[in-house]
């Protein structure tokens, strides 16, 4: 009897622990740090020798800038569980914004080791490769394998079609940077490739890419050329420095003026949906569909575009109309029935909506 007691405990500990750590995933993919980090130290708390809780407490610690906590978390995580390559990816991007990138690659490569089959180490041991400047072509050959494991990762075709501008490939770096844009605008993707159409004396097509206005008054811009990218990302901001020469400014743009830059291109179909309704599946994010005949709910992985105050921006996994469910997420399970709200309540929990 005292076995099973015991045994109850125990499940209603892991229980509790996969709860918090879940509520830790989805208010960080929200953007809210405070809220995943409180979840986080409550995991922690029922559980402190789970490197799963460690590794999610640390990487919150990392995205919210607190270099020192998330590396203990992240180095205690490891020891713990040796095979936890997400922990060995956190530690990485935290070694790349220290400036560290060889470490990092060490780091990338581990995680390569205990999981193949993920995309994400391959593309940002490439990046690190490039930022020491070693072989151009191990680089591409990352590159080549993080877009076999998943052909529509946006950082790696960025990532990709940089070093094959680099290496001379112009043309197949354009194709790669053009296939990053198609979920949306990213403005390292156009920057790159106005930097191509530049090396191909497109004028035309590099000036498209890129415009500047006044930050005090926006109608007042003119667009620009690319004159120069760095080789290198900034250590620490992980971004590109990018001079760019605009084209016949007007006089209100004088030397010195604080300008907006900004970038036009077209893009796919994207849907905004309630933060609160994201959730996390074993791919990442995800929310739960209901099913109209049966008013039960299924698990949907999607990507996400990028994160708003309130709402998160999707770029693939959501067809117009759809119902997913906003609140409660963290209760369900596979099959299980839902039952609206009022109308008035459940305008929320309805079908995707186009952001304005």
């Amino acid at each position: 009897q005292a076995i099973q007691k015991l045994s109850r405990s125990l499940r209603r500990q892991d229980r509790r622990r996969e709860a918090l750590l879940t509520q830790a995933v989805a208010a960080s993919k929200a953007g809210d740090f405070n809220a995943a980090l409180a979840a986080a130290e409550a995991a922690v708390a029922a559980s402190p020798d789970d490197a799963e809780a460690l590794f999610r407490r640390g990487d919150i610690h990392r995205l919210r800038g607190e270099s020192a906590q998330a590396m203990q978390d992240l180095d205690q995580a490891i020891a713990i569980d040796p095979g936890l390559a997400s922990a060995y990816v956190a530690r990485g991007v935290l070694r790349d914004g220290a400036g560290d990138h060889t470490a990092a690659i060490a780091d990338y490569s581990q995680a390569i080791t205990l999981a193949p089959e993920w995309a994400a180490p391959y593309a940002l041991r490439a990046d690190d490769r490039i930022n020491i400047g070693a072989d151009l072509e191990l680089a591409l050959a990352d590159y080549d394998q993080a877009l076999a494991l998943r052909p529509d990762s946006v950082p790696a075709l960025i990532g990709r079609g940089r070093a094959l501008v680099l290496a001379g490939a112009v043309e197949q770096g354009i194709a790669d940077l053009t296939a990053a844009l198609k979920p949306g605008p990213n403005p390292d993707a156009l920057f790159v490739r106005g930097v191509a159409w530049r090396l191909k004396d497109e004028f035309d097509r590099a000036i498209a890419d890129f415009t500047a206005a006044l930050a005090e008054a926006p109608g007042i811009s003119a667009t620009g050329r690319i004159r120069e990218i760095a080789p290198q990302a900034d250590p620490v901001t992980r971004t590109f420095q990018v001079r760019v020469g605009l084209q016949d400014p007007p006089e209100a743009m004088r030397l010195g003026s604080t300008v907006v830059g900004s970038v036009a291109t077209t893009s796919a179909r994207i849907m905004s949906i309630p933060a609160k309704a994201l959730t996390t599946s074993g791919r990442g994010a995800a929310v739960w569909i209901v099913d109209p005949k049966t008013s039960t709910v299924s698990l949907r992985p999607i990507d996400i575009l990028r994160f708003d105050p309130d709402h998160v921006v999707v770029s693939q996994g959501l067809a117009p109309g759809e119902t997913i469910v906003a609140t409660g997420v963290q209760a369900l399970h596979p099959g299980q029935r839902v039952a609206p709200l009022p109308p008035a309540a459940s305008a929320a929990n309805t079908a995707a909506r186009a952001p304005g």
